[in-house]
């Protein structure tokens, strides 16, 4: 990430109007959402991930789970 170009932006906001900012706000809360649904997106086209993940899920409704204590105690 560039610092010089986040830099700029937060000097651009600084001279907006109260009003505009709140638009210049909302965009960037929409840019970050849309790049984490990008991320969700990803992971969840995964298919190795995707069947893990419901073998994981399987293996604790059959209550097939390792304690955290014993995991813990050999970290």
């Amino acid at each position: 990430m560039n610092i010089t170009i986040k830099k700029q932006a937060k000097e651009a906001i600084e001279t907006l109007s109260d009003k505009k900012a709140r638009v210049a706000l909302d965009f960037i809360n929409y840019l970050r959402e849309r790049e984490e649904w990008e991320a969700t997106d990803e992971l969840l086209s995964d298919e190795k991930l995707l069947m893990d993940y419901k073998a994981a899920r399987e293996e604790i409704k059959k209550g097939n789970m390792v304690k955290w204590k014993n995991i813990k105690r050999n970290v």
